[in-house]
């Protein structure tokens, strides 16, 4: 299993949630957002906060087994990566 950190640049996230919304595992936790509502606790992969995307659980990312880098396809800004360590 390869070890991974999802980084995000500040200076590149507007915060459009597009890579929160996207997450299955948050969706998964939090089903509201399917339907383009923002989670509301921090028991999530990613969630925007202070209008930047935060990694805040990244131990329950899907990357881990199944590669999984929607998050990262989906930012429309490119700040967000998942690099392997």
């Amino acid at each position: 299993m390869t070890e991974f950190e999802i980084t995000v640049d500040h200076e590149l996230c507007s915060g459009c949630s597009s890579c929160v919304l996207a997450c299955p595992i948050n969706i998964e936790l939090e089903p509201q957002c399917a339907d383009g509502v923002a989670p509301k606790t921090n028991d999530v992969v990613l969630r925007v906060i202070n209008g930047v995307c935060c990694p805040l659980k990244i131990e329950l990312c899907r990357n881990k087994t199944f590669k999984c880098d929607l998050c990262e396809q989906l930012c429309p800004n490119g700040a967000l990566k998942i690099i392997e360590k």
